[in-house]
């Protein structure tokens, strides 16, 4: 498999060149052959496809035998592998404004994984990684693309604090390698993996928030903060999902709100709409149940948001039903979730 410039070139599916730098690097140290895996013009494609890298991703992680291949990848991170966002985070005074700024602008070295912060009750910071596919429709090649993504933000956290002992866990909803190999993922990546969760998420302790970031810089953190959020903006008004997902975000409720609708508040006809979706691979209704789960984990984090209001704002006839479809998105019910 090698990678050209094809047809796969939306912005919906947009990746910032820095993920393939650090499969790369990974690669070489397997002693894999990167012509394999790359055409001579690959070189100069400023545009990547997160499906296409994610393809490659997977046959490395094949070819060197190895399942913690995009852990090594990770380690590979550096303030400027993903250029002003990197750098953003590495200047940032505190863990905890670094951690919100990962969440504010992860949509600008990649669309279809973003972040969203949620703290608990207790006061633990919790990222949550969501991907543009639902739990129950994943493949493998989506597992080593979203573990690559927790593995990088961790090392990005370690290197900027300069240190590790800080007692991360990362939650997921199963552990999608064999049982072997979790202890040597908690070893590499120093943390505790815990399922059972609806959710994939890394764990971070109140007591360590407000840990100083060793290469804190004001004067380029508020500089380069301004470039962050005009590349995010950008992505975001690029990326069609992203567009439906602001306009559903603005409805009280779902329950009256069709495509129609929908399609009016983005200035497309009915029929533009389905064929933009039907460009990426998609239709509205998987862009639709995609949007509900991530809204319902938000409102149940919520400790004022009774899951009756909830299963009322997403548009459900009654909790029955939200609790079904819950369960199918997650394999879990909605009464499980911990409200914080």
């Amino acid at each position: 498999m090698a990678l050209v410039n094809s047809e796969r070139n939306s912005k919906s599916y947009y990746l910032h060149h820095g993920w393939l730098t650090l499969i790369k690097q990974a690669a070489e140290q397997y002693g894999l052959k990167l012509s394999n895996y790359f055409s001579q013009s690959s070189n100069n494609i400023d545009h990547l496809d997160v499906r296409t890298v994610r393809g490659i991703h997977h046959q490395m992680v094949l070819d060197s035998k190895d399942p913690t291949f995009s852990l090594v990848a990770a380690k590979y991170v550096q303030p400027l592998t993903f250029d002003s966002f990197s750098l953003l985070l590495w200047a940032a005074p505190d863990l905890n404004t670094l951690i919100s700024d990962a969440c504010k602008y992860s949509m600008s070295v990649g669309a279809p994984i973003h972040l969203k912060l949620s703290y608990t009750i207790q006061g633990h910071a919790e990222l949550w990684v969501i991907n543009r596919e639902p739990l129950n429709k994943e493949s493998v090649v989506t597992y080593v693309g979203v573990t690559l993504f927790i593995a990088v933000l961790m090392q990005i956290v370690y290197k900027a604090v300069g240190r590790e002992d800080l007692g991360l866990k990362v939650g997921l909803n199963s552990w999608p390698y064999t049982e072997e190999n979790k202890a040597k993922f908690e070893q590499i990546m120093n943390c505790d993996i815990v399922t059972g969760s609806p959710v994939r998420k890394i764990i971070i302790p109140r007591n360590v928030l407000n840990t100083k970031i060793v290469t804190a810089n004001s004067d380029i953190y508020l500089a380069i903060k301004p470039i962050v959020i005009k590349q995010t903006a950008k992505v975001i008004r690029e990326d069609i999902f992203l567009q439906i997902h602001s306009v559903l975000n603005q409805m009280k409720s779902l329950s009256d709100t069709t495509i129609d609708d929908v399609a009016r508040q983005l200035s497309f006809s009915v029929r533009t709409l389905n064929r933009r979706l039907a460009d990426e691979g998609t239709t509205y209704r998987s862009v639709l149940e995609k949007y509900k789960l991530e809204r319902s984990l938000q409102l149940l984090s919520q400790s004022d948001c009774s899951i009756t209001e909830i299963a009322y704002q997403l548009g459900f006839s009654d909790i029955s039903t939200f609790s079904r479809a819950f369960k199918r998105w997650t394999g879990y019910s909605p009464s499980n979730i911990e409200r914080k």
